[in-house]
């Protein structure tokens, strides 16, 4: 949630309750999909998963 207050929601006004849902929504789409982690050694949240996942023997 930190990150989510810091990279979104800091100093931000929204006119009504539905503006700052879709806000939150596209946050979590674009963290998950777009947002390049250094720590996943430049890859996004969901590359890194699927990665791991396709790492994964049956």
């Amino acid at each position: 949630f930190g990150h989510c207050k810091t990279e979104m929601y800091h100093g931000e006004h929204y006119a009504s309750v539905e503006q700052f849902s879709q806000a939150v929504d596209d946050y979590i789409v674009w963290y998950n999909y777009e947002r390049l982690q250094q720590r996943f050694k430049g890859l996004t949240s969901m590359q890194y998963r699927n990665q791991a996942l396709g790492n994964k023997v049956a």
